[in-house]
């Protein structure tokens, strides 16, 4: 695969662009640099060609095919990282990730084995926005705007009423509930002391 042309005098233009295979391994967290050069010669890493006997790739070129067109530069992680994030198992992200541009999904990369995405489109996939408008270096929660009310269930509301500002909230009685109490009842009288099957 050849590599990109840069036009001269343009932003993107520059060695802070091209990235040697350790570079490249240390950005997308890949241990072995062995592992980078086997992916580029298999031809899967875009934006990777060879330079005699080196390897070197364009990032914004391999970027845009993680995130998508347009995608401001950001932090790039893997699934495990992403599910963390967003505080759901790895296989829920690995079930609903495709490619960049496809809707309802997580927009991401499979290289080699590894899934990556790019955080940038991952929150405005998600309509979720950095403070600053900046990724931060490591993910943290999406902003939080107001925290949803909470619809209260029959009994509790007039049971514990809000305490009042500076008063410590009322101790909870160590009774058990009814439906507790019920249901421990049947278990302690066995099987085929309740209501016959009709």
């Amino acid at each position: 695969m050849a590599l990109t042309p840069v036009a001269e005098g343009s932003s993107s233009g520059g060695g802070a662009n091209i990235l040697t295979a350790e570079e490249f391994a240390a950005r997308v967290q890949i241990r072995r640099v062995h592992t980078v050069t086997d992916l580029c010669a298999d031809g899967v890493v875009p934006g990777a060609g060879k330079i005699g006997r080196e390897w070197r790739i364009h990032w914004p070129t391999f970027y845009a095919a993680v995130a998508g067109p347009g995608v401001p530069d950001g932090e790039v992680v893997t699934s495990r990282q992403l599910a963390r994030y967003l505080r759901v198992d790895e296989r829920v992200v690995r079930r609903t990730v495709a490619a960049p541009g496809t809707p309802g999904k997580l927009p991401g990369f499979q290289l080699g084995k590894t899934w990556l995405h790019a955080m940038p489109a991952v929150n405005a996939m998600a309509g979720w926005s950095q403070p600053g408008g900046e990724d931060a270096a490591v993910p943290g929660p999406p902003a939080a705007g107001p925290a949803p009310a909470k619809r209260a269930r029959p009994g509790t509301a007039l049971d514990f009423p809000a305490p009042v500002s500076g008063q410590a909230p009322p101790a909870r009685s160590p009774g058990r509930s009814a439906a507790a109490t019920a249901r421990r009842r049947r278990l302690r009288a066995g099987p085929g002391s309740g209501p016959s099957p009709r």
